[in-house]
């Protein structure tokens, strides 16, 4: 294995493989996902270059265009920010069996789409679903909407 793709399957495949078991993947499942998403990345890196942030290719399939806007933003807090159903509730002003049943329905319109990075032309369409995820990640981070702290910390903070 090439020492940059090592070095990312280091970091992103356990914190990938978790958020695919907390997205309701079985074990398989999910470490198949993550091994493919190995095998693109050791075909295409060498001649397109690895990309910044290997593990956002997560977001992107969470953010597909044949889900729902507000589908795309609880499953990406969801499986990304990790996120509760009850958290996302209070981000998105609506009721907590209402964002999990949101999250369990676009689980399933997903199944069996590829987990790797969509074409330029994709990603240009979701991008805006993607800024708004990000823009309510940032507000639950910088006040916290549980626990004993108000903020949430990154690991670079802590």
């Amino acid at each position: 294995m090439r020492p940059s793709i090592e070095a990312v399957w280091r970091l992103e495949a356990t914190r990938l493989i978790g958020a695919l078991l907390r997205a309701g993947a079985d074990v398989a499942l999910a470490e198949d996902c993550v091994q493919d998403a190995l095998v693109s990345a050791m075909q295409r890196w060498p001649t397109e270059g690895r990309p910044e942030r290997p593990g956002a290719r997560l977001m992107f399939l969470a953010c597909h265009p044949k889900l729902a806007r507000q589908a795309q933003l609880a499953l990406t807090l969801r499986l990304v920010a990790g996120l509760t159903a009850a958290e996302i509730a209070r981000a998105m002003f609506a009721k907590e069996a209402t964002i999990a049943q949101r999250i369990t329905r676009a689980k399933a319109q997903l199944a069996g789409e590829p987990f790797e990075l969509p074409p330029a032309l994709e990603r240009a369409v979701r991008l805006n679903a993607i800024c708004a995820t990000r823009y309510l990640m940032f507000n639950e981070g910088y006040v916290a909407s549980s626990g004993a702290q108000w903020t949430r910390p990154t690991e670079e903070t802590r």
